[in-house]
């Protein structure tokens, strides 16, 4: 049996001057039998918390919600502040002040003393980095596919998460070496249960009162290395604008389907949205015509993309005439100067 609970753990609140990480307070419980499981809810809910039993048992919190939600709050900044100096600590930032101790939640001396030490002044030795986003976003829904895991990095993806094969999937061959060393995965299959519930708790409840999608999705086509006609390349379809991440691509040539596109991928940006990467390989021609169709299947929406050739750089042969012409017109040039030079340096015949 294991328990999961949200109330608050017994550790002293240590916080220091590097600021707080946004971070999903969870806390787990391992129990051995589903009697010790209950009397641990049942003392969760004592203080003010609640959880869930692996058994399916609801444990209701007893205090008001109002009272839980200054626990709640105060578990969240003495994580995130915890994180914050392990992570310094791990990089061996120089120390700026002792760590300090606040009081324990339940009075206005603990939430002015958190409140004081996030004030601080921001310490020199950051004023000089550069800020960087990492995302780490586990989705659910009720479309295809129905949970998905996105791992950014400034909006470039890093892994995904096979969910049937139980393994992260680096979006490069150079990061395999980090997937196979992560051990989350525990935690991610947590994650995606807790996700589900959540639909299927408050989902009924939203039904009709929010949007469904978020709009028609933005679609680009490019190549990814300039173009050469005669050169293998690789068109990519890019598809912003995307919220529920759920999509269909297909590509067109000459307005004929084409087979033998790659996967697509999918993930999450900053501010709720996603956005998606289609790639196929092609060798460019003169008279090329390639659309990118995009359908969002929760709308019905389709965006197309097209993409000719423009500003193509020269080929071999070409270059090589071009090359040949200029070398001709520069020796024709010399030839009829030296002719010139020597014409108007003759002397008169009439003295």
């Amino acid at each position: 049996c294991r328990c999961f609970f949200t109330c608050p753990a017994s550790y002293p609140a240590v916080v220091d001057p590097v600021p707080p990480t946004r971070l999903s307070v969870r806390v787990q419980h391992g129990c051995r039998s589903p009697g010790t499981c209950t009397a641990q809810a049942q003392g969760c809910d004592r203080i003010g918390g609640g959880g869930r039993s692996a058994g399916g048992r609801e444990h209701s919190s007893s205090a008001q919600a109002s009272g839980s939600v200054p626990r709640l709050r105060w578990r969240a900044w003495e994580r995130a502040l915890w994180v914050g100096r392990k992570r310094a600590r791990r990089a061996d930032l120089p120390p700026q002040r002792p760590f300090l101790h606040c009081p324990g939640p339940g009075g206005a001396a603990g939430e002015a003393c958190l409140r004081s030490l996030s004030a601080a002044p921001t310490p020199v030795w950051r004023d000089d980095l550069q800020n960087h986003t990492f995302l780490h976003t586990i989705y659910c829904q009720d479309w295809s596919p129905s949970v998905g895991l996105s791992e950014t990095y400034d909006e470039d993806q890093l892994f995904s998460f096979d969910f049937s094969q139980n393994v992260r999937v680096p979006r490069l061959p150079e990061f395999t070496d980090w997937a196979q060393k992560a051990g989350d995965s525990s935690n991610i299959f947590f994650d995606k249960t807790f996700c589900q519930e959540m639909i299927q708790e408050i989902g009924p409840n939203l039904e009709g009162q929010i949007p469904v999608s978020r709009g028609i999705p933005i679609t680009e086509v490019y190549t990814l290395k300039p173009l050469e006609f005669g050169k293998p390349n690789t068109l990519v379809c890019s598809v912003s604008n995307l919220f529920p991440p759920t999509l269909t691509v297909n590509w067109q040539h000459q307005f004929s389907p084409v087979e033998g596109a790659g996967p697509t991928f999918v993930s999450a940006v900053d501010g709720l949205s996603f956005q998606a990467f289609s790639y196929l390989n092609f060798t460019p021609a003169p008279n090329d015509v390639y659309s990118c169709i995009v359908t969002h299947e929760i709308d019905g929406y389709t965006a197309i993309a097209y993409w000719v050739p423009q500003n193509a750089l020269p080929s071999d042969l070409l270059e090589n005439v071009l090359c040949g012409v200029a070398f001709g017109l520069g020796v024709l040039g010399i030839i009829v100067g030296l002719v010139l030079i020597i014409y108007f340096r003759r002397p008169c015949s009439g003295g």
